[in-house]
């Protein structure tokens, strides 16, 4: 090896060996955290077996299958509330995603920078349900659900200033 031809500076080496050891912890990491997934959606779904054994031991598979739903008769198919989640389901993400898309698009490409701000508090908002808005405007659940239906309540002009600055309209 020649004089120009050198190593690399030992603390180059080190920092080498420290990346390589942070990357194998953070695999490591990474991998539990998969695991710990997939374990919680398997538990999750042999919890929901065995919740459902009994009408699985008295109907058999026809259960998920079958359309008929006869108490009299003690006749139970579970095929149509199924189908009706799985349609409504699929209704709502052909909707859904392209709207997604769409605004990602119009936030980050399309819209003035004045305006993305706004446009995106006001999207965010609308995702927020009622315990989260009486959450953040530290007042009960039942006085915001009165307040939001029209209803009369003896709410302090503070309670109503926390949920307007909560909803980000004052």
């Amino acid at each position: 090896m020649s004089a120009r031809e050198s190593t690399v500076p030992e603390p180059a080496v080190a920092n080498s060996r420290r990346d390589a050891r942070a990357d194998r912890v953070f695999r490591g990491a990474l991998l539990a955290a998969g695991i710990f997934v997939l374990a919680t959606l398997g538990g999750a779904a042999a919890s929901l077996l065995w919740g459902g054994r009994e009408a699985f031991q008295t109907f058999g598979v026809g259960f998920l299958y079958h359309t008929d739903w006869d108490p009299v008769k003690k006749v139970f198919g579970a095929f149509v509330p199924i189908y009706g989640t799985l349609v409504s389901s699929a209704i709502a993400m052909i909707i859904a995603i392209p709207v997604s898309f769409g605004i990602a698009v119009f936030l980050t490409e399309i819209a003035p920078s004045w305006m993305r701000g706004p446009v995106a508090t006001a999207i965010e908002l609308l995702g927020l349900r009622r315990e989260e808005v009486a959450l953040l405007a530290d007042v009960s659940t039942t006085v915001y659900s009165r307040l939001e239906k029209g209803q009369d309540t003896a709410s302090s002009r503070d309670a109503i200033k926390r949920i307007a600055e909560a909803l980000h309209l004052s």
